[in-house]
């Protein structure tokens, strides 16, 4: 009686696959490399595109919590200097604006680095 749980086992085959039958194999074997390799591009892109979305929202975020923070610095000492009659200095207005432009331009510095640019 045969045990039916028992597989026959072939004989491996003297004879050498054909040259038409490894040129398939091979092809195939390119297509599915090529396809992994399109998948794991748009995998990168798509995280790519997802870091560049946290970068961006986190840079304007700061841009605007800093233009708040000198608005809120400005009234609280205008107010205070309106309040005991005195001058607001000069290099004080200045000193405001010229630290809140160099915010706003090195945030646009950055967004452009992060996003490109055109090149001329």
């Amino acid at each position: 009686m045969t045990d039916p749980f028992k597989t026959p086992v072939k004989e491996p085959s003297n004879v050498d696959p054909s040259e038409q039958e490894i040129k398939a194999q091979l092809s195939l074997d390119e297509q599915t490399a090529r396809t992994r390799l399109t998948h794991a591009d748009a995998a990168d892109k798509e995280k790519l595109t997802e870091l560049k979305e946290s970068l961006a929202y986190n840079v304007l975020f700061f841009m605007w919590l800093w233009c708040a923070m000198m608005f809120l610095a400005v009234i609280i000492y205008f107010t205070s200097q309106v309040t005991l009659n005195k001058e607001i200095p000069k290099e004080v207005i200045l000193g405001m604006f010229t630290a809140t432009s160099v915010v706003v331009g090195l945030v646009g510095y950055i967004l452009k680095g992060l996003f490109g640019g055109k090149e001329s």
